[in-house]
């Protein structure tokens, strides 16, 4: 810890317990002092300051940055509550939110620890909303982890984006529970769940596991189903498959077929010797790594769910919300006709999700990268809610869509 950190002031109105005078406790003091100062670069700079020594899962100093400022804006601060484990290495504590964008009921869990000798180096740091534990469902060959939470007679299915699981969803689910019930899950492969054999899996194979989980849960419809990213997509093929059942839907800056089929590909600058890395890497994967099923998560057949998608039909009169991110921010010294390029390949591929519904919105998400429920959770909340509304409305709630 730095000298800095060790003598800075203690006597914060968000210290509502005292907290050990360990190794741990002085690291948790000082997190706090940065993360309730509601000032994005004094957090950042703390967690970077760290980095060397925290164990991350190779997420790069920037990424592992934004996690913590997404939990800072988010929460509007945090005031610990209690203390659920220490040791002098250790501590854990729960935090109540001071300003939330979002309901988050049961708090926030915040974990220290450090190591074993002097000079104590940080080791762990995490903030994370306090969720129900999973349940499994066992859908014949493997097993899926979901959470099911509130109560209603519509369910809001939560579709997250490739390799993501539950916790795509943690700063908005409890929001969503309040006013119905709504579940969450890993997909095969992912996070809690039990893994696939390995072969290539379009977008149909996890559409149908998504059916044979709320068939194995007896979680009945009618559906509200959420996708981000790849989980859009999904969520268009499990609405194609089982229209009856299929409310409404919001699409979060979901993947449409038409850029992974050739749209992006078209985008391509002649190459050079010298191009831009970005762009090499860009190149590379519309060539070739999105294509290799075998090296990819969830053995991602992208070939597959491109014609998936293309034999989407329309949504008809169900409730659409299609949100965008609204700050893509391209690699530092990238070319600017190439991103200037995607960008307008991004704004028109997602305001034509609009056409697949008589009754949809269009909402840019201004401040958000492509994670839209880390960086605007509450864009992402008010539109599911606008959707259970305008279904409740049309009196669909109590019967399958049609």
């Amino acid at each position: 810890m730095t000298e800095q950190e060790q003598t800075r002031d203690q006597g914060r109105p968000w210290t509502q317990i005292a907290l050990p005078t360990t190794p741990a406790g002085q690291f948790m003091l000082a997190y706090l002092a940065a993360f309730n100062a509601l000032t994005p670069a004094a957090l950042t700079s703390f967690v970077t300051t760290h980095y060397e020594t925290l164990r991350t899962d190779s997420a790069p100093p920037d990424v592992y940055a934004w996690w913590h400022v997404v939990a800072q804006r988010t929460t509007g601060g945090l005031r610990p509550t209690h203390i659920e484990e220490a040791t002098p290495t250790t501590l854990r504590v729960r935090a109540e939110p001071l300003a939330p964008l979002c309901p988050l009921p049961a708090g926030c869990a915040i974990t220290v620890t450090v190591g074993e000798e002097a000079p104590y180096p940080l080791t762990t740091l995490s903030t994370e909303p306090i969720l129900p534990p999973a349940s499994w469902a066992d859908i014949g060959d493997r097993r899926l982890a979901y959470t099911r939470m509130g109560t209603g007679a519509l369910t809001v299915v939560l579709e997250a984006g490739w390799g993501w699981g539950r916790w795509a969803w943690a700063w908005i689910v409890a929001g969503v529970a309040a006013l119905t019930q709504v579940v969450t899950y890993d997909r095969a492969g992912v996070g809690e769940s039990d893994p696939v054999s390995p072969a290539p899996r379009g977008a149909k194979h996890m559409a149908d596991d998504l059916a044979a989980l709320l068939t194995t849960a007896g979680i009945p419809g009618p559906y509200i189903v959420v996708g981000h990213s790849l989980g859009g997509l999904i969520a268009r093929v499990f609405t194609r498959d089982h229209p009856d059942q299929v409310a409404g839907m919001v699409l979060i800056d979901a993947v449409h077929e038409e850029a992974w089929g050739g749209g992006e590909h078209a985008l391509l600058p002649p190459q050079t010797p010298d191009e831009h890395p970005g762009v090499t890497g860009w190149r590379q994967w519309l060539n070739q790594g999105m294509y290799e099923w075998a090296t990819l998560p969830e053995y991602l057949d992208a070939t597959a769910s491109v014609g998936e998608g293309r034999a989407c039909g329309s949504l008809g009169d169900r409730p659409l919300v299609v949100i965008p991110a609204g700050n893509y921010a391209p690699p530092p010294d990238f070319p600017r006709d190439s991103a200037a390029a995607i960008e307008e390949l991004r704004r028109t591929i997602h305001f034509s999700f609009t056409h697949l519904s008589s009754e949809s919105a269009y909402v840019v998400a201004e401040r958000s990268g492509h994670i839209v429920q880390y960086d605007e959770p509450e864009v992402v909340l008010a539109a599911i809610l606008r959707v259970v509304a305008a279904v409740r409305s049309h009196g669909a709630e109590g019967r399958s869509a049609q």
